[in-house]
């Protein structure tokens, strides 16, 4: 679990003021039955994790595909996020090139990212 990664600066005080308002527990998206092998391998491993977070950890199986669907539509979502913050930046006359370079990478990457698989 990469859970020290996604948390790194968080610690059992910013976890219990996060996590407990999520009373139905933490999700877990598994599309590759990992939770099964985990929990047979390092169960300490997840009751201190759960414990950390105040709340119970459920495994959800999804697929493979799905999974790619959910975190596609995640970054769709933030990169146009990330254009219309930079278009509310942008003067309305003279703009830097350096602005409209970044506008014109960001909406090239979320047409990408609009069609994945290709």
């Amino acid at each position: 679990i990469y859970r020290n990664y996604v948390f790194q600066d968080w610690d059992k005080g910013k976890a219990n003021e996060n996590f407990p308002q999520h009373t139905g527990g933490a999700v877990l998206l598994d599309g590759i039955d990992f939770w099964d092998k985990y929990c047979q391998e390092h169960p300490e491993k997840i009751l201190e994790f759960s414990d950390w977070m105040g709340i119970e950890i459920r495994p959800h199986k999804i697929t493979l595909d799905r999974l790619k669907n959910l975190l596609a539509g995640c970054v769709v979502s933030d990169m146009e996020k990330q254009i219309a913050e930079l278009k509310n930046r942008l003067p309305a006359h003279s703009a830097k090139p350096l602005m409209i370079q970044q506008l014109e990478e960001l909406e090239e990457k979320l047409e990408k990212a609009k069609r994945p698989g290709q």
